[in-house]
């Protein structure tokens, strides 16, 4: 029993390095929103909320805000950082490529998760092996 208690208390804690690579770490959890998407306000459009029963706990960028509301639904969180950095549909339409690569996504996210989460707006879970 002692093994499975630990094992089972070694997941509640992800350590990693925002400045580092991320993928391991990614693609062994999933973001799961929690709360409500609250948007944007006049005073801060390029910041969308994220709160409990109307009230915002969190204001994050328009892309933080897409892998909080979207990413659950890819195999992993690093599968959902590798499609969000892929423009080449936006590229196809005339847009400019953003050169965005997936890390650059991760590493944003990772340094809104320790708040997210603190605020209960998120939890990442561990991916089945």
């Amino acid at each position: 029993m002692r093994g499975e208690q630990r094992r089972s208390r070694s997941r509640l804690l992800v350590e990693f390095d925002t400045d580092g690579s991320l993928e391991l770490v990614f693609r062994k959890h999933k973001l799961l929103p929690l709360g409500e998407g609250l948007g944007s306000t006049a005073e801060e459009p390029h910041l969308h909320r994220i709160g409990h029963a109307g009230q915002p706990k969190l204001a994050v960028p328009v892309d933080v805000y897409g892998l909080w509301s979207f990413s659950w639904r890819d195999s992993d969180l690093w599968q959902a950082c590798v499609l969000y950095a892929d423009d080449s549909e936006n590229v196809a339409e005339g847009d400019e490529p953003s050169n965005t690569t997936p890390q650059d996504v991760a590493q944003d996210l990772a340094l809104h998760l320790p708040l997210m989460i603190a605020m209960g707006c998120g939890y990442l879970d561990p991916v089945p092996n």
